[in-house]
């Protein structure tokens, strides 16, 4: 019954706009990557083909053609590659591959690399070339494609420990090998244990190459919700936040992270102590910036305007939920945010629906896979729900 549920959620879903090329559900891997509302697609298995709309979120894909970016058959190649590399550990361990997205214009790197493209007609150079946007008005530079540790390292058993470390430098290699320079992570990763394996991986790996992996050159994430069970481990209290970000800090084997997460929203906390807690982290040297996950735009704006009253430092990007099932917040609630006086950048979570648009549920549920963990049953329950919505 859930392998036929999960094969009828595909044939039912899994299209783009009706002037869009369909593709099969295991041909659909892509990423996109949206600069002032045009649509670039940045790399895919097959053609690629744009789905949504920066500005006109309505709009059909074909209203608005791909952009190259650093050269785009270069750009598509090296996405090909990356994904072949690091989606291949994905397709086995589940592993995440986020999206970077931002409002910017074309950064320093691409500019350099549209100059070095070659002229028409002579052959594409193979070398894997990563583009880079401007993350919202951090001043930071971030790979379109991202790397984490969601629902993996310190959750399935065979990568936990010593095996999860050995597996997580395997991965963590070919991502920044491929040009990938953010690296996300969170407290609530396997209780603290996502952490721990990514950092002592790092660790091993910049000593084995210190150029590669220097500090300056890479970029950290936590996030703060879930610390513990306690009633005072998890929230955004400022004692949370402080303590969480220092539990963080010392799993992943650093004295700073470039960018921390409100995991969530909290109900219970006011947002002026959250921004005043998130304002202290950031200026005493733990945080580069700090942002958002899962936030409505009404909660965000309040904690900016906050910010912008008393001189505080103001969230700078959100982290949500966007692939092809799961647009409309990105493309329509957030959609001011990305405009002035804004100017909100964002990271993305699960655009692949968490392995779903990788073709690997269509028959079965492969064992060792996200959707075969107890503690990610939720994710099977929704499509029996959506399967029983679609009969009724």
């Amino acid at each position: 019954m859930m392998q036929a549920s999960i094969k009828q959620f595909f044939q039912r879903n899994l299209f783009v706009r009706k002037q869009s090329k369909s593709h099969s559900c295991g041909s659909v891997v892509r990423s996109l990557c949206l600069a002032r509302g045009r649509v670039r697609a940045c790399a895919s298995h097959h053609k690629p083909t744009a789905f949504a709309s920066h500005h006109k979120p309505a709009a059909s894909a074909s209203q608005h053609k791909p952009t190259a970016c650093a050269s785009q058959h270069k750009l598509a190649a090296a996405g090909r590659r990356l994904l072949f590399r690091v989606g291949g550990a994905s397709a086995m361990l589940g592993v995440g591959i986020g999206l970077v997205v931002s409002t910017a214009t074309t950064t320093q790197a691409e500019a350099k690399g549209k100059s070095n493209a070659k002229p028409s007609g002579e052959p594409a150079d193979d070398k894997p070339q990563m583009a880079y946007r401007m993350l919202g008005n951090t001043g930071l530079q971030v790979s379109v494609l991202s790397y984490g540790f969601w629902a993996t390292f310190g959750v399935k058993e065979d990568i936990k420990g010593d095996s999860g470390v050995l597996m997580a430098k395997k991965c963590l290699l070919a991502a920044r090998e491929g040009g990938v320079n953010l690296f996300d992570n969170a407290e609530a990763y396997g209780n603290g244990r996502a952490e721990r394996i990514m950092g002592e991986a790092i660790r091993q790996l910049r000593d084995e190459n210190p150029s590669l992996w220097r500090r300056s050159d890479i970029m950290l994430t936590t996030k703060i919700f879930w610390g513990g069970d306690g009633v005072n481990e998890r929230g955004l209290s400022r004692k949370h936040i402080t303590e969480g970000i220092d539990a963080a800090l010392e799993r992943l084997q650093t004295p700073y992270v470039d960018l921390v997460f409100c995991h969530r929203p909290d109900p219970l906390t006011p947002t002026e102590t959250v921004v005043r807690a998130m304002t202290d982290a950031v200026r005493c040297g733990k945080a580069t910036a700090w942002g958002t996950s899962e936030w409505s735009a009404q909660q965000i704006t309040e904690a900016v305007w906050i910010a912008r009253q008393y001189g505080l430092e103001p969230p700078q990007f959100e982290q949500p939920q966007y692939h092809m099932f799961w647009r409309e917040r990105f493309e329509s609630e957030y959609f001011p945010l990305f405009q002035a006086p804004y100017n909100y950048g964002t990271t993305t979570w699960s655009p692949l629906a968490s392995g779903l648009l990788t073709g690997k549920y269509n028959d079965k549920v492969p064992h060792g896979s996200r959707l075969s963990q107890p503690q990610y049953s939720w994710l099977s329950k929704r499509l029996n729900e959506r399967e029983g919505e679609r009969k009724n």
